[in-house]
């Protein structure tokens, strides 16, 4: 499924380590996967707390991480701590290296190849965050001035119930307001940090006359479903066709709890 989604034209693909179940041998696969068909790799992380996920997301090959639950700008400074080499001055980083990882230096493994990249490796790492809590977009140009973050990106979902709307107005609080103000918020002060503005949304010309420009426009699940929705109407539009009792229809999306 990775290397089908990189190879179908997406710029990137994003693993969800924060709401699915992978170890960190299937990720060194999915990663390269992604990889072979052409497209950037990114896994979301636990927290702005997950060091080893945040090392091991780059040892196991990951061009970038995306970080959730962001709320105050010392959570992105250890972030970039984490995500970080010490570099050429020292202070850049507090992330360990290892000399013999093929997939972090991409120059093959060993001392002499790591040695020769190691200043730029930091200059590859991409780090994003989830702006998707009413702190987050309180504390919103404390958290984009902090150096190394690369990429702001709204969780809508997280960010209305945060925000009290989910609860009150259900799929209303995507259209509410205060949402809109926030999602605005973002979109308007990123550029002025030099931050990507970043949307989880499938309505890529609202997102673009928006000035958002990474979008995570859908989920290997959801495109699954909606494959599988038309091929079956479209076979059994085929399978009907002309009588008067429909030969086949298929059962519920949903089963009901009680045929479980």
């Amino acid at each position: 499924m990775a290397e089908l989604l990189a190879s179908a034209g997406y710029d990137f693909v994003q693993v969800d380590g924060q709401h699915s179940a992978f170890n960190r041998e299937s990720l060194t696969s999915l990663f390269q996967a992604i990889k072979l068909g052409g497209a950037k790799s990114f896994i979301r992380v636990d927290s702005s707390e997950d060091r080893p996920g945040i090392q091991q997301a780059f040892d196991c090959g990951a061009d970038g991480i995306l970080v959730p639950c962001i709320r105050t700008a010392d959570d992105c400074r250890r972030v970039v701590s984490f995500a970080k080499l010490p570099g050429a001055t020292g202070l850049e980083g507090t992330r360990s290296m290892y000399v013999n990882l093929r997939q972090t230096f991409h120059v093959g493994a060993g001392i002499p190849g790591t040695i020769t990249t190691y200043n730029d490796i930091n200059k590859h790492t991409i780090i994003a965050i989830q702006i998707e809590t009413k702190e987050a977009v309180e504390n919103l140009d404390e958290i984009l001035a902090v150096p190394g973050i690369d990429i702001a990106l709204i969780g809508p979902g997280d960010l209305n119930s945060s925000l009290g709307l989910l609860g009150a107005h259900g799929f209303g609080a995507f259209t509410h307001p205060e949402f809109f103000a926030a999602v605005q918020k973002v979109a308007t002060l990123c550029p002025k940090y030099g931050v990507i503005p970043g949307f989880f949304n499938s309505d890529l010309k609202q997102c673009n006359s928006m000035g958002f420009k990474f979008i995570i426009h859908n989920s290997d699940a959801e495109l699954l479903r909606h494959g599988l929705e038309v091929s079956l109407t479209s076979s059994l539009t085929a399978l009907n066709e002309g009588v008067t009792d429909p030969i086949w229809t298929p059962r519920p999306y949903r089963p009901d709890p009680s045929d479980v």
